[in-house]
C-alpha cells in the first residue's frame, strides 16, 4: 500500500521537477550586436551634456529585446554604445525577427541610458539609470533623436508659513519639476516635441503657526518649477500629490540667492 502511494506520488512530482528543470534551462542572455549599421537599422542617437552644453563622456547607452513566459525568459542584448568625449552617442540595431507589439504581454524592447557614474551630490540626477520601453514599429531604416540635459545641483531655501490654519494630518512636500531633456516621446512611438520632465519631492513639516522652511535640490542653468503639495498619508516613494496653491518657476544660477516663500492652504479632499 505504501508502495502504491509513492508511485502516485511520482506521478505529479516527476513532471513538476521536469518542469523546473525546462524553465530554468530557458533563462538565458544572448548578443545580437551588429558592428556596423545597415540601411534597415534602426538607429537611436543624442547627446548627453549639461545645460551649457559640457558633456559627459562613457555613458553606457544600451538596447536590449526581451520575451518572457511560463517557460522561458530570454534577453538580447541588441545594442551597446557609450558617449565619446563630447557627449555623443549612437547605437544601432536590426529588429529582423524579433517583432514586439505594443499589445504583446510577453514581448519589449528596453532602451536604458546608465547614469551611475554620475555623482547625484553634484549633478541633479533623480535616478540612476532610464529604461524606456521602446516603439519599434515602422521602424527599421529609422533614425530617432533622444538627448538628456543633467545640470549642477544646488539647494535653494524654501519657506512655508502658516498663519494658524488647521493642518491637514498626512504628509506635505515642495514638489520642484525640470526639464531633462528631447526627444523622449519618440521612443515610445509619440510626440518628439513632448515635454521630457522629471520631479522630486522634498517633505516638509507644516508649522500650526509660523514658518518651517527646507533645502529643495534645484538645476542650475534651467527653469525649476515649485509647488507645494499635500502627499496624504501614504509611504514613499511618491508619484503624485495634491497642488497647495500656485507654481512658483525659478531660474538658478550658480551665483545667486535664490529663495522661495509658499503660503500654507488648507488640502480641500
Amino acid at each position: 500500500m505504501f508502495l502504491n502511494k509513492l508511485l502516485e506520488m511520482n506521478r505529479f512530482v516527476i513532471p513538476l521537477f521536469a518542469f523546473l528543470l525546462v524553465a530554468a534551462s530557458c533563462e538565458r542572455e544572448e548578443d545580437d550586436i551588429i558592428s556596423k549599421p545597415t540601411p534597415t537599422s534602426t538607429v537611436i542617437k543624442g547627446t548627453i551634456c549639461t545645460p551649457d552644453g559640457r558633456p559627459f563622456a562613457g555613458i553606457p547607452v544600451t538596447v536590449d529585446y526581451e520575451f518572457k513566459s511560463i517557460v522561458a525568459s530570454i534577453v538580447k542584448h541588441k545594442g551597446r554604445a557609450t558617449t565619446d568625449k563630447n557627449g555623443n552617442y549612437s547605437v544601432f540595431f536590426e529588429i529582423g525577427e524579433d517583432t514586439a507589439d505594443k499589445y504583446d504581454i510577453h514581448t519589449k524592447y528596453v532602451f536604458s541610458v546608465d547614469l551611475s557614474s554620475v555623482s547625484p551630490e553634484t549633478y541633479l540626477r533623480p535616478m540612476e539609470k532610464f529604461d524606456f520601453i521602446l516603439s519599434v514599429e515602422d521602424r527599421e531604416g529609422k533614425t530617432l533623436n533622444c538627448d538628456f540635459t543633467i545640470p549642477v545641483k544646488k539647494y535653494v531655501k524654501v519657506n512655508v508659513e502658516n498663519t494658524g490654519l488647521p493642518v491637514t494630518e498626512g504628509r506635505y512636500a515642495v514638489k520642484n519639476t525640470f526639464s531633462y531633456g528631447s526627444g523622449w516621446g519618440a521612443l515610445g512611438g509619440g510626440d518628439s516635441d513632448a515635454a521630457c520632465d522629471l520631479f522630486l519631492f522634498e517633505q516638509i513639516d507644516i508649522p500650526a503657526e509660523g514658518s518651517h522652511s527646507v533645502m529643495l535640490p534645484c538645476g542650475v542653468g534651467i527653469t525649476n518649477t515649485a509647488q507645494l503639495g499635500y502627499l496624504g498619508l501614504g509611504e514613499p516613494p511618491f508619484i503624485s500629490c495634491y497642488p497647495l496653491g500656485d507654481v512658483q518657476e525659478l531660474y538658478v544660477s550658480n551665483t545667486g540667492n535664490e529663495e522661495l516663500t509658499f503660503k500654507y492652504i488648507v488640502p480641500e479632499i
